[in-house]
This record gives C-alpha cells, sequence and structure tokens, in this order.
C-alpha cells in the first residue's frame, strides 16, 4: 500500500529538516536526530525543536532538561543565554515543577528578562529552597515566576478536560497561561471570548442570562467554524511530525490529529460587570474586599457563565475551557464600551485579570484574596489569571516574606489557581510613567504574561500605576 498523501508530506518535511542541519555548522544535526546523552546536547536539541516549531510553550521545562544536569558549572550560563534568545525573538513560556530542585533553582536564577513568561507549579509540600529562590527573584522585581496550584488544577482535570490516564499528570501552560497538555494538545487560545460588561450595558437584569447565552452560542459557531477552516486550509506539518497521535491516527494536526482537543473562552469585563450589578442594588462595596454580599455576585455570574460556555463544543469537538486571560486587550475591550453603572467612564479600560478593578481593592491583600477565592475557580479551566501589585519588601525582607509566602498558601488552600506579581513601588513606577524610555529594565505583569514596562500602551501604562500596592 503506497503512503498517504499525509505521510508523503510529512517524509517531505523531515527531508527538508535533515537536508538544512546538514548544512548547519557545528553538531546540531546529531544532537537533533540522535537522543541527548548529557546536559549540552539536550539543551541543543531543546533550542533547535523550540526554534524549528516556534511553539509559544517549552512545557515542563525542568522536567526535560533537569534529568540530563549532573552538576555542569556553567549550566545557569547556558540557562540564561536561552532565555535571551527567547526574550530576542518573543518566545514565552516556560513551566517550572520543582521535580529537579538543584536544576530548578537554576532555571530561577537565570530569570533576569521580561521572557520567558516563566511559571511554577506550587505543591503544599514545595520545598523552602524553592521559595525562597521564588522570593529573591521577586524582591528584585522580577515578576517571573508565575505561581499555578498544582493541586487545584490537578482535582479539576479529570471532570473537566478530555485528557486521560498519564496525560492528566502533564499538564502545562501556553504562553500566556492557557492550559494545555505537554505534546498532545490542540487548545485554541487565541480564539476570542465574550464580554460580560458590554452585554450587561446593553441589556437588562431580567435578559442578562439570556443574553449571556445568546452570547456563547455564537461565539461557540464562530470557533467551529474558524477550526473547520484551519483544518481545510492551515495545515501544520511541523507540529503534525510531534504532536502525540497524529501520525498514529494519519490526520493531520489542525485537522483533529492531536490526542487533546479544546478551546480557551476568554471572559471580559467579569469584574467591571459585578461592580455594575452591585452598584445597581445600591451596594457601595466593590469586588475585591471580602463582601458577602458582592462576592456572592460574583460567585453566581461566574458560576452561570462558566456553565453556559462548558455546555458547548468547541475547536475539533473538543471541550470549552473558561478563562479570563485578557493580554494587553483588556484596553481595547473597554474603549468601545459606554460609561457603565459602578461609575467606570466610557472607553475607560475593564479589569485585566480576575482581580479589582484598579485602586479599588482597599481592605489588603488578604481581602483581594478571599473574594477572589469565592468565585468558582474549578469551572474556570482555562484559567483564571490574578494579577496583584505588592509591596516590594514583602519578598525582599527576610522578616516579611513568612507573611507573604502564608498568604499565597491561604489563597491556595482556597482553589485560587494562578497569581502574578508586579513588584515596583510606586514612586518608581511614576517616574517610570513620566519617562517610560528612562526605565527599560522595569517589567510589570499584564493580563497574563510579563512585559517591560516601557513597551506598553499609555493607557496600560496609566492602569499599572492605578493598581493598589498591597502591604501586609
Amino acid at each position: 500500500m503506497s503512503p498517504s498523501p499525509l505521510r508523503h508530506a510529512l517524509s517531505d518535511t523531515l527531508a527538508g529538516i535533515a537536508d538544512f542541519l546538514r548544512r548547519a555548522p557545528g553538531d546540531i544535526e546529531m544532537c537533533a536526530f540522535s537522543p541527548a546523552h548529557d546536559f549540552y546536547s539536550a539543551m541543543r536539541s531543546f533550542n533547535f525543536f523550540f526554534a524549528l516549531d516556534q511553539y509559544d510553550s517549552a512545557g515542563r521545562f525542568d522536567d526535560c532538561m533537569g534529568e540530563y544536569f549532573r552538576g555542569e558549572p556553567d549550566a545557569q550560563a547556558w540557562i540564561e543565554e536561552l532565555y535571551r534568545a527567547v526574550d530576542l525573538h518573543d518566545g514565552w513560556h516556560f513551566l517550572h515543577t520543582g521535580k529537579y530542585p538543584a536544576f530548578t533553582k537554576l532555571c530561577l536564577r537565570a530569570q533576569k528578562l521580561r521572557r520567558p513568561n516563566a511559571g511554577i507549579l506550587i505543591e503544599p509540600d514545595t520545598p523552602q529552597e524553592l521559595w525562597d529562590e521564588i522570593l529573591d527573584l521577586w524582591g528584585k522585581g522580577i515578576p517571573c515566576p508565575s505561581l499555578y496550584n498544582a493541586s487545584a488544577y490537578r482535582d479539576a482535570i479529570p471532570r473537566m478536560t478530555d485528557a486521560r490516564g498519564l496525560d492528566r499528570e502533564h499538564f502545562v501552560f501556553g504562553g500566556c497561561t492557557e492550559l494545555m497538555f505537554e505534546g498532545c494538545s490542540n487548545v485554541g487560545s487565541t480564539e476570542g471570548g465574550i464580554h460580560l460588561l458590554d452585554i450587561l450595558n446593553n441589556s437588562t437584569p431580567a435578559k442578562f442570562h439570556a443574553d449571556i447565552r445568546c452570547k456563547i452560542g455564537e461565539f461557540a459557531e464562530s470557533v467551529r467554524m474558524n477550526s473547520e477552516f484551519a483544518a481545510r486550509y492551515r495545515p501544520q506539518l511541523i507540529r503534525t511530525l510531534f504532536v502525540d497521535d497524529c501520525i498514529d491516527r494519519e490526520t493531520e494536526y489542525n485537522a483533529g490529529g492531536a490526542r487533546c482537543r479544546g478551546s480557551i473562552v476568554n471572559v471580559a469585563g467579569m469584574t467591571d460587570a459585578v461592580n455594575s450589578l452591585a452598584a445597581m442594588r445600591g451596594l457601595q462595596e466593590r469586588f475585591g474586599n471580602d463582601s458577602s454580599e458582592v462576592d456572592e455576585i460574583a460567585r453566581k455570574l461566574a458560576e452561570f457563565t462558566f456553565r453556559e460556555i462548558r455546555k458547548h463544543k468547541m475547536r475539533l469537538g473538543g471541550p470549552a475551557y473558561p478563562a479570563v486571560i485578557l493580554l494587553t486587550g483588556y484596553a481595547w475591550h473597554g474603549s468601545y464600551v459606554d460609561a457603565s453603572a459602578d461609575g467606570r467612564k466610557a472607553g475607560a479600560p475593564v479589569v485585566d485579570s480576575i482581580g479589582a478593578v484598579s485602586g479599588t481593592d482597599h481592605k489588603g491583600p488578604t481581602a483581594l484574596l478571599n473574594s477572589v477565592a469565592r468565585l468558582p475557580s474549578s469551572l474556570g479551566i482555562g484559567t483564571l489569571v490574578l494579577n496583584v501589585r505588592l509591596e516590594r519588601s514583602l519578598a525582599a525582607s527576610p522578616d516579611k516574606r513568612p507573611k507573604l509566602q502564608s498568604l499565597i498558601r491561604g489563597f491556595f488552600a482556597q482553589g485560587g489557581l494562578q497569581l502574578q506579581p508586579t513588584l515596583i513601588d510606586q514612586q518608581t513606577l511614576k517616574k517610570a510613567c513620566e519617562n517610560p524610555d528612562a526605565h527599560p529594565e522595569l517589567i510589570v505583569r499584564i493580563g497574563g504574561y510579563s512585559e517591560y514596562y516601557n513597551r506598553l500602551s499609555r493607557d496600560l501604562q496609566l492602569e499599572v500605576l492605578k493598581r493598589t500596592e498591597h502591604a501586609i
């Protein structure tokens, strides 16, 4: 039996890669086509395939590289060089798990730039030595790594995804924190979503739920149509080669070859809609201040919205993963929305995460985290990003570190999914806002990723400045 057209195309793709490697200098051909035999060959191979596919997540980087690490004295320098290349070429996410603590510490120490947008899985028994490395970075003003609640994801994945068996344990995150599965998933992460504040502003309290349901249905249909187009007209042969099951099924990656499939469905304007509903009921408090009444409005709205999203099949028939990951889009999402009942002005940005409107969380970090923890986070498995501005001394001061660590552990114990900090004092931010180019080193967290402050639009710079700087 002659090979299928897909196998012909994949064979030609491999032949092209092999020809390129034969003409490349050094020993990269051996590293790419032979099993890694030491740390250096593993790093060369990793770097080549990361660049070849141009994917936005390296998966569990320290799991992959840590097994080859034998205490090489220049290992950190190699990691730093890789990170510089990732930053230069706009690479994205590296996840650390702590499986090999000595190597994970090197990975954290190598973080000096905005990229990779690193994260780390926090377990109930994460060793103090890793906490110390994390807080050392935060204390220097570097907002990486962001933290992920490993137990919360592990508990929700069997109910909320199509991953099976051991694949469930190999969960990772896309460039901006979207839930995926290492080496075996095709999860759409940039397809869009719904805008709760915009829906509310064009609805009535009596019709609000029905209008949300309608918008979700329209969005799901558009995702299915787009995935059908991609399956027909946008083949990804390199990814088909390396993602599990595509070759065995003789099915191209975008046509359904990957073992796990689905779509991230982003929810914009969640907190803004909650605050508007609270204002309509005559409540003075805003979300993020541990108000039982406001938090209950938020819980009910989030649960309804996420459950409605979950009813729909998405990309390639896979499940929908509700999320709040807005990148820099939260300014644009606000630009076309009229003034709202909570006092937000027409055209003002909406919230960039699942947290509070900038500057309205005035009762401290514990109150903010308590409010967020009351949301049905397990339904928002795509990831509910939480941006928090923290006083840098909380991480830099040995006396304050235990309090910050306990605060985060308490949030995760309540089911919070994710936390990402910005640790720049208000005075420095004001100076950077007045003259951004004079502060090229400042890194902040924006809607799911880390970015240099001077690269943000003026609207986004001002929004970061308005965030509450929390102390303990």
